[in-house]
């Protein structure tokens, strides 16, 4: 073997040497996508913090700020590049909130109408409040197809027997409580409460939706 083809043969093996040495075992690969993975669902559960936290500052001021706090919200969804359907969605349910504890039903039910990229339909949350902004406007007919249309979560019927109960029909009320508790023997309390104020001579009748848990 000549001199020029031993030192082609050592070069290439050392090469090979070099490069099995930088080649990683499946152990070691599956160990870097691990950590890889661990940092990406630590940087997006930081997002996630980062944004709740940003949603609980906006509810707080708009107690002082309606107006300001509105127009904040709206600045964000237009200026910032970050905002996406997911995170337009969130703003839009949290503006009807806004509107709603200032009273200004309609824009509310504006808000929570809105369905964007996001949702095929309105979600059974979204629709619990637009009924109950619809009940604030004496609009019987589209709270109560409202909150029918919620009761995929079954625990929304308590929303359908305070409904119910906004228009003094005890009955059906009283049903819609039973059913829940039925479903959810955890409500039997809070239900067997009303149903005993409701089978009174003269109950005191809800005259709005009582939120629980949403």
């Amino acid at each position: 073997m000549s001199y020029f083809i031993k030192t082609v043969f050592h070069l290439i093996l050392f090469g090979l040497i070099a490069n099995s040495c930088e080649m990683k075992t499946p152990s070691q690969q599956l160990n870097e996508l691990k950590k890889s993975m661990n940092n990406q669902v630590k940087a997006d559960n930081l997002k996630i913090e980062k944004f709740e936290r940003l949603i609980d500052s906006l509810y707080f001021i708009s107690d002082s700020l309606y107006f300001p706090t509105i127009y904040a919200i709206d600045s964000i969804i237009k200026y910032d590049q970050l905002v996406d359907k997911f995170v337009l969605s969130d703003f839009n349910t949290l503006k009807g909130d806004i509107h709603y504890e200032h009273n200004n039903f309609r824009q509310a039910i504006v808000e929570y109408s809105k369905l964007g990229g996001l949702y095929r339909k309105v979600p059974p949350r979204r629709l619990i409040y637009r009924a109950a902004s619809y009940i604030k406007l004496n609009k019987v007919d589209s709270a109560y197809l409202d909150l029918r249309n919620s009761l995929d979560n079954k625990t929304n019927l308590w929303y359908l027997a305070n409904f119910f109960e906004t228009n003094s029909n005890k009955d059906s009320a009283i049903y819609y409580y039973k059913q829940l508790y039925t479903y959810d023997s955890t409500a039997y309390n809070v239900c067997n409460k009303r149903i005993i104020e409701l089978s009174k001579q003269k109950p005191k009748y809800y005259s709005e939706l009582h939120f629980i848990n949403n």
